[in-house]
Formats: structure tokens, C-alpha cells, sequence
């Protein structure tokens, strides 16, 4: 991770006309645009291979950055590493400001603090989509941690009294860390030590402060990686354990 590098890649874009951009750039916005500079500083950017065009291209293969839906890209995913190592950049927000602004009026609101924080796991909402990659040997997946500012357009519906927020641009402001993914070891780093077996996703929500949503996604994503394998049902909750594999090289 290098935040001096991340800067220099914000700076380069605010020096560029906003109106301007390549193939897709202008339906990723500025936060798509920021990390391409970022992670494609020294690449080719936007070649088409096939019927897909691809973010960055460079000796060491192709560098995908997708900012939500994953879903999505699966079948652009999935042909990519058939021939090429590819790795793919997938961004997290972890706290925003948010600026409102009114065209009729000319003016930019004062930033307020987003109540929404997200942290690393929020990221299994989005991965259980595309799990069948995740183990692939030519694939790698960098989730940056941002801090980001974003704008949001007032507009007064004709038959209504209140005005509604439209997002138009997220922009990134600091790059807070960032997490690789290549193994089943990268992954079963993310849970506490000390973990009691057999455990459900009710006890992982509660030990990480997540909510159980996202630790059931997570366990899906787990159980098909090899991270932990199901061996029963307690209530309404299934139960896992860590898959032997799993626990010989944890203890190794």
C-alpha cells in the first residue's frame, strides 16, 4: 500500500476536464477513474480482448476494478482467467462525507458525516456471487479501504412539497489500508482467534459486531472455499467447524 502514491493518482484526476474519460470510465464515475490511475500506473488502460474491454492490461495480466454488483462480471471474470492471471479490485467505503447540492440555487451544503460505516466484511454481501473464482490460481483479489466524499444532487419532484438526494459522484480522498486475497489462509485470517467449534453465524455476527446477514454470507462463501465445512443444525441456525485442512496449516 502506498498513500503517497494513492494521492498522486487523485491529484492526476482533478487536474484532468471532468468531462472527459475512456470506455466505461463515465459510468464508474471518479472513484473508478482514481483507481485506475492507482493500480495502472504503469499499464495500458481499456483493451478490448474478445467482446470484453478490460480496465488495465500489463505483463503481469489484466487488472479488473468493479466498485459494486460483482455479480455482473462474473462471465467477463470467468473468461478472463481461462487465459490470463487477473486481478480484481473491488473498493470498500468505509466512512463518507456527503455534500448536497442545489443547481437551482448555485450552492454546495455543508459535509455531514454518513452514519453508515462499513468495514471489511461487507465485502461477503458482494463475494458470495462469485465464489466460484475466488480459489482460481490465476486470480487475486485487493480490497482498498477508502474514506471518500459524496455528492448528491437536490431535486424537487414536480408533484411533491420535499426535495429527494440523487447520487452523482463518489470521490476518494484516503486510502486507510488494503487487503489481498489469494488463499484460503487469506481469508480465515479474517476470524478471531479462539473460536469455539462448532460455532453458527449468529456466534461469528457477535464476536465480529457484524450483522448476521453478512456472517451467513460470509460462512456460504467459507463453505466453498474450504475455510469451514457444515456438521449439523442447532435451532434455526446451521453449524460449522474449521475444515481439517484448514487446521493442520493454522497450527503448522
Amino acid at each position: 500500500m502506498n498513500q503517497e502514491r494513492f494521492l498522486k493518482a487523485l491529484d492526476a484526476l482533478n487536474q484532468q476536464n471532468p468531462h472527459t474519460g475512456g470506455i466505461g470510465e463515465l459510468s464508474e464515475g471518479k472513484l473508478h477513474s482514481v483507481l485506475k490511475h492507482f493500480y495502472g500506473e504503469q499499464a495500458s488502460h481499456e483493451i478490448k480482448l474478445e467482446r470484453y474491454i478490460t480496465d488495465i492490461t500489463s505483463p503481469q495480466g489484466v487488472i479488473e476494478i468493479q466498485t459494486r454488483n460483482l455479480k455482473k462480471i462474473l462471465p467477463k471474470i470467468t473468461r478472463i482467467l481461462s487465459t490470463s492471471k487477473l486481478t480484481l479490485v473491488h473498493p470498500i467505503v468505509v466512512n463518507k462525507r456527503i455534500f448536497s447540492i442545489n443547481s437551482e440555487e448555485g450552492t454546495i451544503s455543508k459535509p455531514r458525516r454518513s452514519p453508515k460505516i462499513q468495514t471489511i466484511f461487507h465485502l461477503f454481501l458482494e463475494l458470495s456471487s462469485i465464489r466460484s473464482c475466488l480459489l482460481h490460481p490465476n486470480f487475486t483479489l485487493k480490497v482498498p479501504m477508502l474514506q471518500c466524499d459524496e455528492y448528491k444532487r437536490v431535486i424537487t419532484p414536480v408533484k411533491s412539497r420535499s426535495s429527494q438526494l440523487e447520487r452523482i459522484e463518489v470521490i476518494p480522498r484516503h486510502l486507510i489500508c488494503e487487503y489481498t486475497f489469494q488463499s484460503i489462509r487469506d481469508y480465515f485470517d479474517l476470524l478471531p482467534l479462539g473460536i469455539k467449534e462448532p460455532f453458527t453465524s449468529k456466534e461469528i455476527s457477535t464476536l465480529l459486531r457484524i450483522p448476521t446477514s453478512i456472517a451467513q454470507n460470509m460462512l456460504l462463501v467459507f463453505r466453498h472455499i474450504g475455510v469451514v465445512e457444515l456438521v449439523g443444525k442447532q435451532s434455526k441456525y446451521y453449524l460449522y467447524q474449521f475444515h481439517s485442512q484448514v487446521k493442520q496449516e493454522s497450527s503448522a
